[in-house]
């Protein structure tokens, strides 16, 4: 089960910042099951904001047929080329440490096992926010960039997880709650009215939502 959004008919889930306010000062981990049903232009995974975004994971393009997967922060991007297929389910994650970190990032196509774990090649510097005010977003990044394509879950960490520990993650929802997430959603709701809730207990529940279907 998992949510389908609609690029074309600007859908998302929006939630309190929950345990996430002032995330990645002592590193930081997002990853997340998606299926995308197209890969072309700028598409957020998820963004932890204010007015502006503090941290973002997303999509940017990297030539015809694939994707550049990444990371932003206040203090700057940066990304590699690592290939996102259109309908093709994937774990994609990025960690890094805290301060100026490269950074590094991660994808695994579901229906073969296969990693690809690339390093930025560029640092990334640490936001000072979101604070407590701040949002999770999922599926957009302040009213642009809309997700096109389906989500299983997302999480997130206020720390780094190794390379091993995002690996675990494949293994289902057992692994992924054994690594302590801080914010973690399940998108497996059998109906959109059901508001999304953060597993971790951390907070970060539904504030809004604009759209979104039920997928098998």
């Amino acid at each position: 089960m998992a949510r389908d959004f609609e690029r074309g008919s600007s859908e998302y889930i929006e939630t309190s910042i929950g345990a996430l306010d002032h995330t990645g000062s002592g590193g930081l981990t997002f990853a997340a099951l998606i299926r995308p049903e197209t890969v072309d232009a700028d598409q957020t995974i998820i963004a932890l904001s204010n007015s502006t975004p503090a941290f973002r994971m997303r999509f940017g393009t990297a030539g015809a047929g694939s994707q550049r997967l990444i990371f932003e922060s206040t203090a700057g991007s940066a990304g590699p080329d690592i290939p996102l297929s259109n309908n093709v389910w994937a774990l994609v994650a990025f960690r890094k440490a805290g301060g100026s970190d490269r950074g590094d990032y991660s994808r695994c196509v579901m229906s073969t096992g296969t990693w690809t774990h690339v390093n930025s090649g560029s640092s990334v510097g640490d936001s000072t926010t979101p604070g407590a005010s701040g949002i999770v977003q999922i599926g957009r990044n302040n009213a642009t960039n809309y997700f096109d394509g389906r989500i299983a879950w997302v999480a997130a960490w206020k720390r780094e997880l190794s390379q091993a520990q995002v690996e675990s993650l494949r293994n289902g929802l057992r692994s992924v709650l054994s690594q302590r997430p801080d914010g973690l959603w399940l998108l497996n709701q059998g109906d959109v009215a059901t508001t999304v809730v953060d597993w971790t207990g951390g907070g970060a529940n539904q504030t809004a939502i604009s759209g979104t279907t039920i997928s098998a």
